[in-house]
């Protein structure tokens, strides 16, 4: 039996996924292996705004239930730099790099033109 991340790599090497799965399976891989944090931290960068501001702003406007029932479930949904670092380590175990090269060839090449298949 694969584990869910095997499959993954399995589809991206052995078929020919369409660019939108393409897309999709990269898509994948690459938010396997960065903390939510760090992609808040860059959505925030170079905004009028802080994160800390807007989640301030947000607060606001819950009622104390919601704050209380935040406060529980935000352990619950930390990322760890120690959970990151393990998944990159399982997704190189598994040849994701291998099956991102893959998908940068299938995909890729038809997009650029480079490499991929013309229509003359």
């Amino acid at each position: 039996s694969q584990t869910a991340l095997e499959r993954l790599v399995e589809l991206s090497c052995t078929s020919s996924p369409s660019l939108a799965a393409s897309y999709g399976l990269a898509t994948i891989f690459s938010l396997l292996a960065v903390s939510a944090e760090t992609l808040r931290k860059e959505a925030f960068e170079g905004k009028e705004i802080t994160a800390e501001q807007y989640d301030e702003l947000q607060n606001l406007g819950k009622t104390e239930e919601e704050k209380e029932f935040e406060s529980k479930t935000k352990s619950v949904m930390e990322d760890s730099l120690d959970a990151v670092n393990e998944r990159i380590r399982k997704m190189a175990s598994c040849n994701v790099p291998r099956a991102m090269v893959k998908l940068m060839e299938n995909g890729g090449g038809s997009v650029s033109g480079g490499g991929g298949a013309t229509s003359e």
